[in-house]
């Protein structure tokens, strides 16, 4: 649900690329 959740307040702002990789790798770790 948590990686839902990141994936629909991704959507709706998409960050910068180095944002969302380092958000990918939290969710990830």
């Amino acid at each position: 649900w948590g990686l839902r959740q990141g994936a629909a307040d991704y959507i709706v702002k998409p960050p910068r690329e180095e944002e969302l990789i380092a958000r990918i790798n939290q969710l990830v770790v």
